[in-house]
């Protein structure tokens, strides 16, 4: 469900046939039933199908349905990764196992990822940059060329400050000052205690961060 908008908003803008014709819609219906299981391996398994019916769609539309570097790509080689981490959590809850625990910059990776709540970042002028290694992302730059991340200080952090929509970020929120979207634009808030826990992530020293993480989870 939380995809359904940027779903919606990509299909409006196709062609429904021709160029000169008019636009496709999104033909979004409830299923038939939405009676599930009564033994509960048996209802883990109904969204595991579920799940990998929706997967195997969005790897097979990415291919020769959407060019390279296209917003529909975009979309759907993110919708295909999120279905890839639920089935993964799905498979172990079956299995009467709790979920592979999140820890350090996994979870970073994670809050940023629901934050956005399906949108597609490329509207914005940069792409998901956390999406590379650890390393690479407290090196990397955020969106107008900023440095995301500044070691050792979460709260000056430009990561945190855009999270918070604080100057010089806020710019779509009446922030004093601010000259860039709060982050993720277009969308609620992310909450603040996940916010904390970023920053604390980057507060602390490289060797510590994932043994840190490990323990306040």
């Amino acid at each position: 469900m939380a995809h359904l908008k940027v779903i919606s908003e990509l299909l409006i803008g196709l062609d429904l046939d021709t160029a000169d014709g008019g636009k496709a819609g999104p033909p979004f219906e409830l299923p038939y039933g939405l009676t599930l299981p009564e033994r509960e391996k048996d209802r883990w398994r109904h969204h595991l199908d579920v799940v990998t019916a929706a997967r195997r769609l969005a790897v097979t539309l990415e291919g020769p349905a959407a060019p390279d570097g296209s917003r529909e790509q975009v979309i759907l080689k993110g919708l295909a990764e999120r279905d890839s981490a639920a089935l993964a959590v799905l498979a172990a809850l079956r299995q009467g196992s709790s979920p592979p625990a999140v820890t350090g910059f996994a979870k970073v990776q994670q809050i940023l990822d629901e934050g956005l709540r399906g949108l597609a970042l490329e509207c914005f002028g940069h792409n998901e940059f956390w999406h590379t290694d650890e390393g690479q992302f407290i090196a990397a730059a955020s969106a107008a060329g900023l440095r995301a991340v500044k070691p050792g200080d979460g709260a000056r952090s430009n990561l945190v400050l855009a999270l918070r929509g604080d100057k010089p970020f806020g710019s779509d929120t009446g922030t004093p000052g601010g000259g860039f979207r709060r982050m993720p634009g277009g969308r609620a808030p992310i909450d603040p205690t996940r916010i904390d826990f970023i920053k604390q992530w980057i507060e602390r020293p490289p060797c510590c961060r994932t043994c840190r993480a490990n323990q306040s989870d």
